[in-house]
């Protein structure tokens, strides 16, 4: 490619559009900050980010989560129940700059308003090394579980909060639910 070529060519669009020192037909373009610039990368995430931010910052606040709700949560989410998401899990949450331990065998208190049940979980992912043990299953579903054993409840895109909900795509709700 010639250099020279292209610019030239770039300088005839500035011209064509008056874009000059100034910025476009005068008007000085500044840079974003603050609440604009936040509006504007939410703008360009996909679904998938958006739902994937959503359960990290839940299970952030909540200093981990198990396997269960993980992947019952992205399964209703994404429309695909019983895919394990454990491994892009742990990926996402490094990007975002937490630190995550997988632990094997570990009790976990599941609550759900004022009610709670303790159970052993093959697996819990422990973010920025917290000390809880305890998963609100409240952030996620808007249904308390009705099974006995609350590990075995079979959820649904409808069941997930309003807030998670209104991530799900449209291709997702149609198809699935």
């Amino acid at each position: 490619m010639d250099r020279q070529a292209v610019a030239r060519w770039l300088k005839r669009i500035a011209i064509k559009h008056s874009v000059n020192n100034t910025g476009y037909n005068g008007v000085e373009l500044k840079a974003l900050h603050g609440q604009d610039y936040r509006e504007r990368v939410l703008d360009q995430k996909s679904n998938d980010e958006l739902m994937w931010d959503a359960l990290i910052d839940r299970a952030v606040q909540d200093g981990g989560i198990t396997d269960t709700v993980l992947n019952d949560v992205m399964g209703a989410l994404k429309g695909t129940p019983g895919h394990r998401y454990g491994k892009d899990f742990i990926a996402k949450v490094k990007d975002k700059g937490h630190h995550i331990v997988k632990e094997d065998q570990t009790n976990v208190e599941l609550v759900y308003g004022a009610d709670k049940q303790t159970v052993k979980r093959k697996v819990f992912y422990r973010i920025n090394s917290s000390t809880a043990n305890t998963v609100d299953l409240g952030k996620y579903w808007n249904a308390k579980p009705k099974q006995t054993d609350w590990t075995k409840e079979p959820y649904n895109v409808n069941q997930l909060t309003a807030e998670l909900r209104d991530l799900v795509p449209a291709s997702v709700m149609a198809k699935t639910f």
